[in-house]
């Protein structure tokens, strides 16, 4: 594994700075380099796609594992260095493009993918609705993000962590809090910790709905005025369309008292919602 000063050493080689805007922060801890390929339980007939590369150091432990892996990389000046940390490796394909542009389907042929990253905080829920619309490519991700972020995709109700996005990721995939990684971990030092997530992208949803359009617009709504009563956000002007008494009704059938508030919901309280309303 690469150290700060070898690191460094490359930046000055091919004029390389850590780019704010693209979130990069690279792993420096060994234990948390093998916390990440331990969690992942990687088997030797695995494709696996890395989103952000960085200077190869999990890529390169990954390769002695994975049948193939797939490096993406936007950054030109890393994808250069790439080249050479990596080079001599025939099971690593190194791709230079933005993961949120990226096509899995080629590359998915046989066997699903598995999906590991170091994804940037700045565009953590851009990365996640990618993953989610390619869910039929991808049998599983872990992923290191924002420890806040983290903390919301697995709280349980009721919890103030609890919120669109919660509900949004367990509706597809079954996550798992793996690990909180301390900043110390990363160079440069990010300002937040950071946590290992993992998703296990489910083969139908977590509940059953008539209308995912209507679910998660239901869910939004919801906690666009997370502080209100239920009754009152989903029966607002211009909201869903349904007066007052009407939606009362919906919820009593739906079991589900007109005065809690959303973060009290579980998923499948919502759903129960959902299916009551037309359409």
């Amino acid at each position: 594994m690469l150290t700060i000063t070898q690191i460094k050493q490359l930046m000055r080689e091919y004029g390389v700075r850590p780019n704010k805007r693209l979130g990069q922060d690279f792993i420096i801890d060994k234990n948390i380099a093998d916390k990440i390929i331990k969690a992942a339980g990687i088997e030797n007939n695995d494709v696996v796609l890395e989103i952000g590369a960085g200077f190869g150091n999990i890529t390169k432990e990954l390769a002695h594992i994975a049948k193939k892996v797939i490096a993406v990389e936007v950054d030109k000046g890393l994808f250069n260095i790439l080249k050479k940390t990596l080079e001599g490796y025939e099971n690593i394909e190194l791709v230079h493009q933005d993961i949120l542009k990226f096509d899995f389907g080629p590359y998915a042929q046989k066997e699903k993918l598995r999906i590991i990253g170091n994804i940037p905080y700045c565009i953590t829920t851009p990365i996640l609705e990618h993953i989610i619309d390619n869910k039929a490519y991808i049998k599983d991700a872990l992923l290191m993000m924002q420890k806040e972020v983290a903390e919301r995709i697995v709280a349980k109700s009721p919890n103030k962590a609890y919120s669109p996005i919660t509900c949004y990721i367990q509706y597809y995939t079954k996550p798992e809090f793996k690990t909180v990684v301390k900043r110390t971990s990363f160079f440069p030092m990010p300002d937040v910790d950071s946590a290992l997530i993992y998703l296990k992208v489910l083969t139908k949803p977590s509940v059953a709905v008539n209308n995912e359009g209507l679910f998660f617009k239901i869910i939004r709504t919801a906690f666009g005025q997370r502080r209100k009563m239920l009754l009152s956000s989903l029966s607002a002007k211009n909201q869903l369309g349904i007066e007052k008494g009407r939606f009362k009704e919906i919820l009593l059938r739906a079991g589900v008292a007109p005065e809690r508030r959303p973060e009290s919901l579980t998923l499948e309280e919502f759903a129960r919602i959902a299916n009551e309303l037309p359409g």
